[in-house]
């Protein structure tokens, strides 16, 4: 095995909970453990398909997406007790084989709903004529303002109440608290992330309120924020939640998103509000964050490098966060701090130019540090007296450069060769 994959095989912690490797089995529709599309039911053929792949090493375990709501009878999710009584088992031989398992509960679709052919007509039908079938329509299309439809833009959502975002936010706690007491390690939140409902309350474009959920940065990202700061109050801070989030939107307006390599403007979340929200997330307890990798542009609209997020679990004082900005060959163009909260004078002194400057400029395989004085574009001198902190900061910029060197490296060389 080459050394650059060994890191995929160590631990690591999401708050208190202990992944015994990097492998994660992401979240993809088919895949739910709970179905919630009409009504809500143990998802199937489940079973076999996360035993087996516990079986097979996987470290965690993300199924896919299960709304809050269900499509028919006003249902909530944290009332299907039964429900999550079922999942006991599978949870029981999943964690046999040293497995974990978040669920990822979501607030819905807002203004991106599918809405296929036959489901329209029947809308419209009951728009036309008032008689009601089984479909919450009410609550299915909704938004942060009034907004069109994604794919049917003749068909509005209405805005969601003050209260009704409060029953969201209720919701979701008490929903992952259900979840922490069937034996779930965790929850992600779904989603900040590719224009789903909590996602249109963050974007400008998308978000047109005048009271305290619209307007200002706060504002645009309370939902967000009260929805993990009601987790933790109901479940306790030691239980994990996770958050599905987009650093950037590569939006240009409505219904257009941007093609690679295209110059465009920003429509929703830029990679400066991206890396901004990410932290004020966290800050408020989202214990981990799944995000994208942001490409960075010249004035062209031309790819020149990437800027990649890392949050290392090895600091001195608990999690710290990072980006690292890499060009095209390789070249680490420097390291900016995110989050950290090490030791005043010490620890924190990574987040000092004299320290983060030894990166910039330096196209290596990886780095190390030394405490000797050892010379070389690879050797990072270690803070005196806060070597762990030192070695927390050096792997998460390996971790990005491994990162950028299995997913872009090759495929920019092919390039150039070309």
């Amino acid at each position: 095995m080459k050394k650059e994959h060994e890191i995929l095989f160590e631990p690591f912690k999401i708050g208190t909970v202990m992944i015994k490797n990097r492998f994660v089995l992401e979240p993809m529709e088919g895949t739910n453990m709970i179905d919630c599309l009409p009504i809500f039911k143990i998802g199937e053929d489940i079973y076999d398909y996360y035993v087996e792949r516990a079986k097979n090493h996987v470290g965690l375990i993300i199924p896919g997406m299960v709304t809050l709501r269900s499509m028919v009878g006003k249902q909530w999710l944290y009332e299907q007790k039964e429900i999550f009584e079922g999942l006991k088992p599978l949870l029981a031989e999943i964690h046999s084989y040293g497995a974990k398992v978040f669920l990822q509960i979501g607030a819905g679709w807002g203004r991106t709903f599918t809405m296929p052919l036959a489901l329209k007509e029947l809308y419209e039908k009951e728009k036309e004529t008032g008689q009601k079938s089984m479909f919450d329509w009410d609550n299915l299309l909704v938004a942060p303002s009034e907004l069109p439809n994604r794919w049917l833009p003749e068909i509005i959502h209405r805005p969601l109440t003050e209260g009704e975002i409060l029953e969201y936010v209720d919701a979701y706690g008490k929903t992952a608290k259900l979840c922490m007491e069937t034996g779930f390690d965790g929850v992600e939140v779904h989603a900040v992330h590719e224009g789903y409902l909590l996602d249109q309350f963050t974007t400008k474009y998308t978000n047109r309120r005048t009271d305290q959920y619209g307007g200002t940065f706060d504002n645009r990202y309370r939902f967000a924020k009260e929805v993990v700061e009601e987790i933790k109050r109901q479940c306790g801070d030691t239980f994990p939640v996770s958050l599905r989030y987009s650093v950037t939107s590569k939006t240009i307006g409505f219904g257009i998103g941007a093609v690679y390599g295209e110059k465009f403007t920003e429509a929703g979340r830029d990679l400066e509000e991206g890396l901004k929200a990410a932290k004020y997330l966290q800050d408020a307890g989202y214990d981990a964050d799944i995000t994208e990798v942001a490409q960075a542009m010249d004035n062209n609209g031309s790819v020149i490098g990437y800027v990649i997020s890392v949050t290392s679990h090895e600091a001195y004082a608990g999690d710290l966060s990072l980006s690292v900005g890499i060009l095209n060959d390789g070249t680490v163009k420097g390291v900016e701090m995110l989050s950290i909260s090490e030791t005043a004078g010490l620890g924190m002194k990574a987040d000092e130019s004299e320290f983060k400057d030894q990166f910039k400029d330096k196209n290596v395989e990886k780095f190390t540090y030394t405490k000797n004085g050892e010379k070389g574009d690879d050797k990072i001198d270690a803070i005196s007296g806060a070597t762990i902190t030192t070695n927390a900061v050096t792997n998460a910029v390996d971790s990005a450069l491994v990162y950028f060197q299995n997913t872009f490296q090759n495929e920019l060389g092919g390039m150039i060769n070309e």
